[in-house]
C-alpha cells in the first residue's frame, strides 16, 4: 500500500500549523466580515481545538489516502481543497449567524471523501460505494442527533454538523462538474 503525496503533505501541514496558535488561523465572524480577515476562510480548516482534534483529521486524511490513489494533477486536487474550505466556512458564515469561531479539517474531509469516492466509482466500485454509504450514513445519524455527542466530549468542543454537510455537499457538486467537463472535454 502506497500512501500518496498530496495526503502525506496535507496532513503534515495539518501538523505544522497546529504548532501556530489556533486563534491566527480559526473562522472568527467578526475578523472575517468587519476586519477583512479573509485568509480565515480557508486557514481555519488547518486549525484544530486540541490534540486529539487535529489527531481524528489526520487518520481521516491518512485513511483516505489509503483508500483513493490520485486520479488527477496536484493543481487540480488542490484547487479542490481550497473550493472545500471556502464553501464550508461560506456555509457556516451563512447558516450559522450565532458560530462565533470554527476550527478543524473534518467539513473538508468528508468533502474530500465524497468527492474522490464519486471520482473513482468506476475504478474501485466496491470501495468507492462502501465509503459513499458510510458518510451518508455518518451525517445522517448525526444529524437526528445520534452521533456527535461523543465526539464533541472527545475533542473537547461541540461538533459543527453544518461544516460535515457543507463539505459533503460541495465534494459531491465538484465531482459531479468534473466528470461533466471531463465528458464535454472528450467530445
Amino acid at each position: 500500500m502506497s500512501l500518496s503525496k498530496r495526503y502525506l503533505g496535507l496532513a503534515v501541514s495539518l501538523l505544522l500549523l497546529y504548532l501556530l496558535p489556533a486563534e491566527w488561523l480559526e473562522l472568527q465572524r467578526w475578523a472575517v466580515i468587519d476586519g477583512g480577515e479573509v485568509w480565515r476562510l480557508v486557514s481555519a480548516h488547518w486549525s484544530h481545538v486540541g490534540l486529539v482534534h487535529l489527531a481524528l483529521n489526520g487518520l481521516g486524511v491518512l485513511v483516505l489516502a489509503a483508500l483513493f490513489p490520485p486520479r488527477e494533477s496536484w493543481r487540480v486536487w488542490l484547487a479542490c481543497v481550497i473550493v472545500l474550505a471556502l464553501a464550508v466556512s461560506l456555509a457556516l458564515l451563512a447558516t450559522l449567524p450565532a458560530l462565533a469561531w470554527y476550527r478543524g479539517f473534518s467539513g473538508c474531509l468528508y468533502g474530500l471523501f465524497i468527492y474522490e469516492a464519486i471520482r473513482q466509482l468506476r475504478s474501485q466500485p466496491w470501495t468507492a460505494a462502501a465509503v459513499l454509504v458510510l458518510v451518508v450514513g455518518k451525517l445522517v445519524i448525526d444529524g437526528l442527533g445520534l452521533g456527535s455527542t461523543r465526539t464533541s466530549a472527545l475533542i473537547g468542543a461541540p461538533v459543527i454538523d453544518t461544516a460535515h454537510v457543507a463539505g459533503a455537499l460541495t465534494g459531491a457538486a465538484l465531482a459531479l462538474t468534473r466528470a461533466l467537463t471531463g465528458r464535454l472535454e472528450s467530445n
